[in-house]
């Protein structure tokens, strides 16, 4: 027999969201045990545990309790279960999500429903692989838009949209992770990410005088032993505008920046020597189209502004 003190049956109690009726009886199950671990549904999974018959001759039944050992404290109470048995020493609990762990404890029920205290608990982590292949669905994370900067642009911000576990019954925690391709030109950016949450940001600031393209990876991670990531990329231009010229006709491009200031419009088919081919000083719009009137005598060229 298990005795169990108070203080623990206090904080089962809270966890449980259960007002015993019966305090006194202390004389609860043991030896509660793990025979099965393996369920036949591809995204949940099931454990059947057996017990020791109580010895009270009140008991008339037994009921099983549990919840996910991978959600906070302060969550448990929603991620509760429980599994009324009748008078079997044994039970079966199905759709688990692979990858959690749960904790089990069980209490013994006389003829009037009174209960006793909780047992001793047992904790289980499902596989993350069951009968008929992998079980985990990967995380989620929406498509980020391709950026254009100028040069010297200043601090940035991305909106990060879509994140989740990947399936509403995984309650997982997700990390979110992001790399530049071009660290001398964007730093890897810092990440702002609160687990369960479906949206974050992204923050970085081009280097000051600099130009070029980095690719920036953005990688959910669920912690799960496969299917566990997903990445999400997005190519960021800065001060750098790109064109192959496919006609033998002049070449026009948009230059958008601030209002009232002066740029060099520069031209380059190396990316080593660019020569200065015009200027524009932008309007109220914010915006103003420049032409390469020579733009036809080169198969490509790039451009970039400065200023």
């Amino acid at each position: 027999m298990t005795i169990i003190h108070k203080s623990e049956a206090t904080r089962a109690q809270k966890i449980l969201r259960r007002t015993f009726k019966r305090i006194g009886r202390k004389k609860i199950l043991g030896g509660l045990l793990m025979l099965a671990a393996f369920g036949t549904i591809i995204h949940a999974a099931s454990v059947t545990l057996s017990w020791n018959r109580s010895k009270d001759v009140a008991a008339k039944g037994y009921n099983v309790y549990f919840w996910n050992s991978n959600v906070a404290t302060s969550n448990i109470l929603f991620a509760a279960g429980e599994v009324s048995v009748g008078n079997l020493t044994n039970a079966t609990v199905t759709n688990l999500v692979t990858g959690n762990t749960y904790t089990f404890a069980a209490t013994t029920v006389d003829t009037s429903g009174v209960e006793s205290l909780l047992s001793n608990e047992v904790n289980y982590k499902v596989p993350m692989t069951a009968a008929g292949g992998p079980t985990n669905h990967p995380p989620t994370l929406n498509a980020i838009a391709t950026m254009v900067l100028n040069e010297n642009a200043g601090s940035q911000t991305v909106n990060l949209t879509g994140i989740t576990s990947g399936a509403s019954n995984e309650v997982q925690t997700l990390t979110v992770t992001a790399t530049s391709s071009n660290p001398g030109l964007i730093p890897n950016p810092v990440v702002s990410y609160t687990s369960s949450k479906t949206n974050g940001t992204l923050s970085f600031r081009p280097a000051t005088n600099s130009y070029g393209a980095t690719t920036i990876t953005v990688n959910v991670n669920d912690g799960g032993a496969s299917n566990n990531l997903t990445a999400q990329s997005f190519v960021v231009s800065v001060g750098l505008a790109q064109m192959k010229i496919a006609t033998q006709k002049p070449f026009m491009l948009t230059v958008t920046g601030q209002i009232g200031h002066v740029y060099t419009i520069q031209a380059t088919q190396d990316f080593k020597t660019w020569t200065n081919i015009g200027s524009v000083t932008l309007g109220g719009g914010g915006s103003i189209n420049f032409t390469d009137t020579n733009a036809a005598s080169y198969s490509r060229r790039f451009y970039r502004t400065q200023g």
